[in-house]
């Protein structure tokens, strides 16, 4: 089996995805998975569109797919088709337009790796000093080495690349999960669980509801919008709409147009769906917001509330979007 993979990397020259072959161990790999690829002299994270049963008139060498980011599948065919659409609309890549939907634009901290090679020690001082810095500690990341000789100052780089291209030091990459801890669970994240309010409609909200859900609208997408002054009962009207989505089997996303405003609405909201709600902001940590994704993929979270990032959270089955 091989697959298409769109390479995690923000170039817009890279318009198409490249081949790789799926190992025999990690046959489970299909469309939606993040895995980690050769690409040229650097390992990167991919995202799979596609897989192939045979590859035909190939006149280059196809490299393995060296190991899954996770355990389970990230995007959902959805996703990937929205993402698709969105491409095409704004004129990027693909691969640019699928790291939008992860938390931090990527899964993976991939950092370069320096390690002496099997050759002679330089003559010149300062590329010694490198060569033996590598021979006494062994591998060591780019950075970590530039600290340790501070007396190359600027030249540092210069000094490297020279011994990188003349091969006297090897270079590879170390790729890591950014998040190491996503079993931490953060469902109250955002405000406490309150108890449900006993609310009485006013005739307005009743009747805003009664439009809403009108049997000719039953399965079909329209757009509504409720007016309203400060404090008149639009945040009841949206909760009310959301139990009857909810009755149906179905999700519901809350977008509000801050941050600071989060907060409030999800208060309100836990007070009625408790830790059904999930919160989804760029001002939350990567474990967070990449536990929030994952109890939406399992059906924990059906109550999805966040600002503009929140519209990438992979939901299915979603019922009613709220714009407040």
């Amino acid at each position: 089996m091989y697959a298409e993979v769109f390479v995690n990397i923000p170039a817009k020259q890279i318009g198409a995805p490249f081949t790789y072959h799926i190992p025999e161990e990690f046959s489970y790999i299909d469309v939606g998975w993040r895995v980690l690829v050769p690409f040229g002299h650097r390992k990167v994270e991919g995202f799979v569109v596609s897989t192939l049963e045979n590859v035909t008139d190939c006149d280059f060498e196809i490299k393995d797919i060296l190991e899954p980011v996770e355990v389970e599948s990230w995007f959902l065919p959805q996703t990937i088709e929205l993402a698709r659409y969105l491409a095409d609309f704004y004129l990027c890549s693909m691969g640019e337009m699928m790291r939008l939907f992860m938390p931090g634009k990527s899964g993976l901290k991939i950092t370069q790796v320096l390690s002496a090679a099997e050759v002679e020690h330089p003559a010149d001082e300062n590329a010694g000093s490198v060569f033996s810095y590598l021979l006494e500690h062994g591998s060591t990341k780019r950075n970590e080495l530039k600290k340790a000789l501070p007396n190359l100052g600027k030249s540092f780089d210069k000094i490297v690349d020279r011994l990188l291209t003349e091969k006297i030091i090897i270079r590879d990459y170390e790729a890591k999960r950014r998040v190491q801890r996503r079993s931490k669970n953060y469902k109250d994240s955002g405000a406490e669980l309150g108890a449900k309010p006993k609310i009485e409609l006013t005739a307005e909200q009743q009747a805003a509801l009664a439009k809403i859900f009108a049997p000719e609208y039953d399965g079909n997408y329209h757009g509504f919008l409720l007016f309203g002054v400060t404090g008149s009962g639009k945040t009841q009207v949206y909760i009310e709409a959301a139990l009857k989505v909810r009755e149906a089997g179905q999700k519901v996303m809350v977008l509000v147009p801050e941050i600071a405003l989060t907060g409030q609405v999800v208060a309100a909201f836990k007070a009625y769906f408790k830790e059904e709600v999930a919160v989804f902001h760029s001002r939350l940590t990567l474990g967070q917001r990449e536990s929030a994704i994952f109890r939406v993929r399992r059906g924990e979270a059906t109550v999805i509330i966040g600002a503009r990032s929140a519209l990438f959270v992979p939901v299915d089955n979603i019922g009613l979007i709220i714009l407040d």
